[in-house]
């Protein structure tokens, strides 16, 4: 034990750091990641991108119980267990 350091813990605190990369293969997969830009008499379609965010931007807001961010979480997730069962 006389042998043992005692130089204080170094703690790297701060944000977590990661990095992500997708590989889409196909024409498909990119339109359904990217979504479409509105054009003259075209509306725009959000792409899954876009979705993943507005999804992040309601969750963080639900754990803040924000009530309106509750009630479209609700929605979408009613939405999603209606699709899945017509595509069934």
């Amino acid at each position: 034990m006389a042998n043992e350091r005692t130089e204080p813990l170094q703690l790297n605190l701060g944000s977590l750091r990661s990095a992500m990369s997708l590989t889409l293969h196909t024409h498909h997969a990119s339109r359904i990641w990217h979504g479409r830009a509105p054009t003259e008499g075209r509306p725009g379609i959000i792409g899954l991108n876009g979705f993943i965010g507005a999804m992040n931007k309601m969750k963080r807001g639900a754990e803040q119980d924000d009530p309106y961010s509750d009630w479209w979480m609700l929605r979408i997730e009613d939405k999603l267990a209606d699709t899945k069962t017509r595509l069934q």
